[in-house]
């Protein structure tokens, strides 16, 4: 699996990379990729969130695609326009920042240590550097330790209405009118929510 790829901004121009890969920092990258798995620890902080908030990771998937969707159409790109917004949710500087500080916790709760990628998140302060699970690890993170609805909105059905909901006062955390209308008339009912392939954007293909 490709973890890690030289991104682009839509115009071609290239973005600038860390001075070392977030995901195999360390002197001996092979070992160090054979110990990463971000997919394998997102996998575990969605099913203790799934037992936690008495739901299950599929609706949790759901959820976050359609935050994820709705900001970035699944691409891992820098805001369009140039506003400060990076990656898959849009992170801005100090939402990355809180939500970083929240991830930790939260491998607090699972007994596990802080990954080295949160350091280095919390150092290069982009999104775009981090491999999409990790991006998904820190946006869950943020709605469970925080005070986003997240429990209430797992136990509703998850629809335009409810999920357009989630989105304004759990993600964006300012009233939107206007933001609420545009998730819902985005809103594909049918979209596929393929665990498999939740990993995989525009941006991120090997």
């Amino acid at each position: 699996m490709i973890l890690y790829k030289v991104r682009k901004y839509q115009d071609g121009g290239l973005l600038p990379q860390p001075p070392k890969n977030p995901l195999l920092a360390g002197s001996n990258v092979i070992e160090e990729a054979k110990a990463i798995s971000p997919i394998q620890d997102f996998n575990e902080i969605t099913n203790f969130v799934a037992q936690k908030t008495n739901s299950n990771p599929q609706k949790i998937y759901k959820l976050l695609q359609s935050v994820a969707y709705h900001e970035s159409k699944l691409e891992n790109i820098p805001q369009k326009g140039g506003g400060p917004a990076q990656g898959l949710y849009q992170f801005e500087p100090d939402s990355l920042e809180t939500a970083i500080n929240r991830a930790k916790q939260l491998y607090q709760k699972l007994g596990k240590s802080t990954p080295a990628w949160l350091n280095d998140a919390a150092r290069h302060k982009n999104a775009t550097y981090l491999h999409p699970a990790q991006q998904h690890i820190l946006a869950l993170s943020d709605y469970y330790i925080g005070t986003a609805p997240l429990k209430d909105t797992l136990a509703k059905p998850l629809n335009a209405d409810t999920l357009a909901y989630f989105w304004e006062k759990g993600h964006k955390r300012v009233k939107d009118p206007e933001g609420v209308q545009r998730f819902k008339d985005e809103y594909d009912p049918l979209k596929p929510v393929d665990p498999a392939l939740f990993f995989i954007t525009s941006k991120f293909k090997g």
